[in-house]
């Protein structure tokens, strides 16, 4: 499976093109994290998720948060 090596190839790019790119991998992984019924591909992304989160600066991390709290926001208007 393709998510299994996701977590060696994000470690290695440079902090600089993780960080320039991290939004382009964030939303696909959190969509496979919630929908996908298989749990081995659960446990593989959430291993791709966590090292994108580590490679990455802690204000990378507060733009994300803020991405969940306008999420969460939106959610719960209509509901």
């Amino acid at each position: 499976m393709y998510l299994d090596i996701l977590p060696q190839v994000v470690s290695k790019f440079p902090v600089e093109v993780t960080t320039a790119h991290a939004e382009l991998f964030l939303l696909p992984l959190v969509m496979r994290l919630v929908n996908d019924p298989a749990p081995r591909c659960r446990a593989a992304v959430a291993g791709a998720l966590r090292a994108l989160l580590a490679a990455l600066p802690a204000q990378q991390h507060d733009t994300f948060a803020g991405y969940c709290r306008q999420v969460h926001i939106t959610y719960c208007m209509y509901v």
